[in-house]
This record gives C-alpha cells, structure tokens and sequence, in this order.
C-alpha cells in the first residue's frame, strides 16, 4: 500500500497520490473507507515536535497520534467497527 504525499510551501494546497492498486481502495466497506479518509487527512505532512501525556514527541511526516474512541466519535463508528479496521489495516 503506498501513498505519496506531494510537498508544497506553507499556506499551499498538498495533494496526496494513492496508488491505484491499493487494497483499500478495492474494499467494498464503507467503514473501512471513512476510516482511510480519516486516517490520511490527520497523517502529519511535515514534522513537527508536541507534547502528549507530559511528553516532548517528534511526529514524522506521515505520524499522528491516534486514539479509537475519539476516533469513533468523531466518524459516528462504534469502537469495535474502529478497532476491527485498524487490525485490517495493519494486517494489509
């Protein structure tokens, strides 16, 4: 699975290439999906040093920090749904 995401300069639009032959985009799983989309669009671009849990992280580019129950808030997906289609992700 690959994707790409293009580099731009601060305040222009980043354009992310998903390769076509990616599992994902064959599944027929709409959970799945909004998963991926939700997943992508929080995937840091560029680096960036922040604290969590009174810690000092370096997320690399393509890094965030991820949490299931806010995660299913905030796509309207039980934590089990979430859960189950990051273990399918991993498993990819």
């Amino acid at each position: 699975m690959q994707a790409a995401i293009a580099e731009a300069s601060v305040g222009s639009p980043l354009f992310i290439k998903l390769d076509l032959d990616c599992p994902v985009l064959k599944e027929d799983d709409p959970a799945l999906l909004k998963l991926w989309n939700y997943i992508i669009s929080r995937a840091r671009v560029f680096g960036r040093t922040m604290r969590f849990n009174n810690q000092i992280l370096f997320l690399e580019p393509g890094q965030f920090i991820f949490g299931r129950i806010q995660a299913s808030q905030e796509l309207d997906l039980s934590e089990w749904v979430v859960r189950s289609r990051i273990n399918s992700l991993v498993d990819l």
